[in-house]
Formats: C-alpha cells, sequence, structure tokens
C-alpha cells in the first residue's frame, strides 16, 4: 500500500499545558489520537500511557510477523485487545493518582483495509468523493440522550451535561471499544482528530479544507490554525491519513510515509512544551453511565456513511 501521512498536536491559546497525545506510525501502519482527563499531570499521562501501550502490545504482537499476512479479523482482535490492556493499565494508574483517563481513537492500516478502534469524544473521519463521513460515535451524554431517543438533537447539545464523557479509558477496570473495519479507497483522506478541532470547525468545512491539497502536512497545520484563530479553547490534534494506492503489492514511496511519532513519558518535574508535549487543565470531568452498546458497532465495508447526530 502507498499512504502518505502527517501530524501534529497543539496546546491551543488558552490552555496551560497538552493533554493531548498521538501516535503515527506509518510503517506499522497505526495511527492514533487520545484527549486525556485529569488534573495537573494526570491527563497528560493517561494519554501518552494509552498510546505506549498500545503500540508496545501491538509492536510486541507482530514480532517476527509481517502484518500483512495475518487476517483482517485476527489484526483488528489484536487492536481490541491491545486498547483492552491500555484500559486496564490506566484504571489501575488512577487508583494510585488523583483518577485520570483519556478518549482513544485508532485507525489501523492492514490490507487495503480500515480498521477503527474508538472510546470517547475524538473522532475518526473519510473524506471520499468529496463528502465528509463520521465513522465514530461520540460518547457523550448528549450523543447517548439522541441515539436512545431521550431527548431531541438541539436540547441534549445544549443541556449542561452534554459534553459529559460515557465511555473513556481508566473510568473503569474495561471498557467497552467501538470497532469498524472498511475498504480504503484510493484518494480517500482520514483525519483523526481531538474535540479541540471539532469544537472550532465544522464538518462542513473541514470537507471544504479536505478536498482543497493533497498535502498532508501543510493540511494539518492549516486546521490546527484555523482552531487557534477561532479562540484555541482547548488543546488541538490532528493526524491525517491519505490512501494513494490501497492495493497490498503497491509500492510504498517512502517520502510519503509519515515520520513515525511515538510518544514518550514526560517527567512529572519538567515544564511541558508547547507543541507535542504537555497537559490540559480545568477538562470537565468525565461521568461513567451504563449504556447499552451500539446495535450495529461494525459497518459495511465500502463507503462508510456519516454518524447519525454527531
Amino acid at each position: 500500500m502507498n499512504i502518505l501521512s502527517a501530524g501534529i498536536s497543539d496546546v491551543g491559546k488558552k490552555r496551560e499545558i497538552n493533554e493531548d497525545s498521538l501516535l503515527l506510525d506509518g510503517g506499522m501502519g497505526i495511527y492514533v489520537v487520545a484527549d486525556g482527563i485529569g488534573g495537573q499531570d494526570d491527563g497528560e499521562m493517561a494519554s501518552r500511557r494509552a498510546l505506549l501501550s498500545v503500540y508496545e502490545c501491538l509492536k510486541e504482537a507482530l514480532k517476527g510477523k509481517e502484518g500483512s499476512k495475518q487476517s483482517v479479523a485476527a489484526m483488528e482482535r489484536l487492536l481490541r485487545r491491545a486498547i483492552g490492556i491500555a484500559a486496564k493499565e490506566i484504571f489501575q494508574l488512577a487508583e494510585t493518582e488523583n483518577g485520570m483517563g483519556t478518549t482513544l481513537t485508532a485507525l489501523l492500516v492492514v490490507r487495503g483495509k480500515g480498521i477503527m478502534a474508538h472510546v470517547g469524544d475524538s473522532r475518526l473521519y473519510v473524506h471520499r468523493g468529496g463528502v465528509m463521513h463520521q465513522l465514530s460515535r461520540d460518547h457523550t451524554w448528549a450523543q447517548e440522550m439522541i441515539r436512545g431517543q431521550k431527548m431531541r438533537s438541539k436540547v441534549a447539545n445544549n443541556h449542561p451535561m452534554a459534553n459529559l464523557l460515557t465511555r473513556a479509558l481508566g473510568l473503569e477496570e474495561t471498557v467497552l471499544i467501538d470497532t469498524r473495519t472498511f475498504s480504503l479507497k484510493a484518494g480517500d483522506i482520514y483525519l483523526l482528530c481531538t474535540d479541540g478541532l471539532t469544537g472550532h470547525v465544522t464538518d462542513d468545512e473541514l470537507a471544504t479544507l479536505l478536498g482543497s491539497t493533497d498535502d498532508m502536512k501543510n493540511l494539518s497545520e492549516r486546521l490546527v490554525s484555523m482552531a487557534n484563530e477561532r479562540g484555541g479553547l482547548d488543546n488541538i490534534t490532528v493526524v491525517l491519513v491519505r490512501v494513494e494506492d490501497p492495493r497490498e503489492d503497491a509500492v510504498a514511496n517512502p517520502m510519503t510515509v509519515g515520520e513515525p511519532r511515538i510518544p514518550t513519558l514526560v517527567e512529572r518535574d519538567k515544564k511541558p512544551r508547547r507543541e507535542d508535549e504537555g497537559l490540559v487543565l480545568n477538562k470537565m470531568t468525565s461521568m461513567n453511565l451504563t449504556v447499552e452498546p451500539d446495535a450495529d458497532p461494525d459497518e459495511p465495508q465500502d463507503a462508510p456513511p456519516a454518524s447519525e447526530d454527531s
């Protein structure tokens, strides 16, 4: 396969520290964003530890093997297991700290397929044929109320509890993970992002921007700049993945594969940097509700429809 990718994380304009993290390894075909929750530096620790745990689990499981030779179903199970291990690790860590958690949205590319695994309110989109589709579903109080037909969209989205998370790694020892598998098509652009982007940039604007250029690095910077120009109220993290050729035998141009970006743990006594290192203060506390799993977490293999009411 021939894949082009780029990623950026920025603290925004209002936060002191950056609790977002990103993982980008084109060689392994794994792309992940996470948005940490917790006071002081707990959110940063949660997001980084979660991504490192997922990465190490995948790397260990594939040691001496070629991911491209594993079945798509086996790779989906592996990704789900890696996130489950990370969730348990964050939960155990939270018990010894002041409480912490993180969202996590992942895209694993293998054998011409994309595999999504998702927990929380970070998002995965695909731009295909000039149309933007949201592949993930937000695990927030408002969206659960809308999906359960307990409230109308306008009422739920304006409720004081609207943005409270109903799922996140760290709230419980285990977590329900949404997964879905779909075919990759030449020209697809996949966007993984935290809510620091979607809080300022609409889906229609994202569709226009993603259809305007093939330069993923420049596009990721433009998206972050737009969010900052509109207030930058939260940390902003963007990972873009463009499918040049989804065929397994396609020769990848090394120049089009994003440089690996593996998160590192930051010492607690070090001051955070503005980009790619840091935390988020005063993020709304998450809550854990008993929610029935989606009836159809795995959607059709081809062009995925937009998530409803998102």
